[in-house]
């Protein structure tokens, strides 16, 4: 992650948008089988007090769409793809990932580089970076009851979400930066040269 990436005058989702007076809970990424959007808007759903925002497009973007009107989820905004989220990922009060399976999640790095606080489902590789109740809240996969009251909490509770960001924003710049991933991937290459040394 470049840790500058989001040093950029910001554009407020809240107001290009009109979703103003409610805390807004959001993701951005691929519309794809992995992520689980149906679980978000299952979440969205039982969540009247917020507003959710899906940023960006993919091959279930329709079913997707489908599945939110069969809900009848009112509260829910589909952007399509936006190339400038640097400038738009810090209006976000919450960032949930909802997905079934996941690598590593680079977009909870950028929000968390963007001190937004995050809540995701624990699938592949999220428990590495979003250490429950340290860096981030976490509930199994498609488990709609504890999503909901994990962004309940980051909505109600201040004095979680602020440690949380705080904690998250340094794991980000002590082992997530490009220079850091280059250091320590140069540090194994020594350390395996130096195996066929004389």
């Amino acid at each position: 992650i470049n840790p500058q990436r989001f040093d950029t005058e910001q554009e407020d989702l809240k107001s290009l948008y009109n979703l103003q007076g409610k805390p807004l809970i959001g993701n951005c990424s691929a519309i794809a089988p992995q992520k689980d959007y149906f679980t978000f808007l299952k979440v969205a759903k039982r969540m009247p007090e917020a507003n959710f925002i899906i940023i960006g497009s993919g091959p279930l973007d329709e079913e997707i769409r489908a599945f939110a009107s069969k809900l009848e989820v009112n509260n829910v905004l589909f952007t399509g793809f936006l190339g400038d989220i640097e400038k738009k990922l810090k209006s976000l009060d919450c960032f949930l990932i909802t997905s079934e399976t996941e690598g590593l999640g680079t977009s909870i790095l950028d929000a968390m580089l963007c001190e937004v606080p995050v809540v995701a489902t624990s699938a592949g590789g999220i428990p590495e970076i979003v250490i429950d109740r340290e860096t981030g809240l976490l509930s199994e996969v498609r488990d709609v009851e504890s999503l909901v009251k994990n962004c309940q909490q980051i909505i109600s509770e201040k004095a979680l979400r602020m440690d949380l960001v705080i904690h998250a924003k340094q794991m980000v710049l002590e082992s997530f930066t490009d220079l850091k991933t280059a250091e320590k991937t140069h540090k194994i290459y020594h350390d395996v040269l130096e195996t066929f040394a004389p």
